[in-house]
């Protein structure tokens, strides 16, 4: 059986992380990130919620077998194909976890950066998709559920890319002189850190949060 490894340890290793890395970010891209009074306490609010969203996310259901790292460089269209057969690579960190860690981690990495804000069509169409095919499932569980793998790859894009860089590597990435589809534009992290600031209000406004309290 495949152990889901991916998300677990890397909200573990964030938990003392968050707030410093967000800080950092906010030291170094103040100005080109428009960053607002609200979005300054995002990392002290990220880090007081990180053990609930770790309950949350290890507590979704129904599991199924998940990529782990679906981006659009891992993927190939077959355009000689009638049907135009898609093919996924790396597999290195697939695993037994949620459908909407993958739909979260491709949106949020490989559609355009206008794109991002309109999010909710792509959602619904992939959802619609799974109900066409036999899976009894809410929306507004797998939207939740959307919510809190979005939030989660976040904190995983702050810590681990955002906050080692400087104004300077923006420029590299223009020039595709550095590899990472987690930044590919100032308009691109605004727009992430506008639906993750959209996302964590949405669940603190639900019982979600106070859900995990009683446990």
């Amino acid at each position: 059986m495949f152990e889901l490894y991916l998300i677990c340890t890397s909200l573990k290793a964030n938990n003392n992380d968050i707030l410093k890395a967000w800080n950092l970010t906010v030291q170094n891209f103040h100005y080109e990130l428009q960053i607002s009074e609200s979005s300054n306490n995002l990392g002290f609010l990220l880090e007081s919620r990180l053990n609930d969203i770790m309950l949350l996310f290890n507590n979704l259901q129904p599991r199924t077998i998940i990529h782990g790292d679906y981006k659009i460089s891992n993927i190939f269209i077959d355009h000689n194909s009638t049907e135009r057969q898609i093919y996924a690579i790396d597999w290195q960190w697939c695993g037994i976890g949620h459908a909407a860690m993958d739909v979260a981690y491709f949106i949020a990495t490989s559609v355009h950066e206008n794109t991002i804000g309109d999010s909710l069509e792509i959602v619904r169409f992939y959802h619609n998709v799974l109900t066409d095919n036999g899976i009894s499932y809410s929306w507004e569980q797998f939207w939740q559920a959307y919510e809190i793998s979005w939030i989660e790859h976040f904190i995983y894009t702050v810590v681990a890319f955002w906050s080692v860089m400087q104004v300077e590597d923006i420029e590299l990435y223009k020039k595709e002189e550095k590899h990472g589809l987690h930044i590919c534009s100032y308009s691109h992290m605004k727009n992430l850190l506008t639906q993750t600031e959209i996302f964590i209000k949405n669940l603190e406004a639900s019982s979600v949060f106070h859900a995990t309290e009683h446990h």
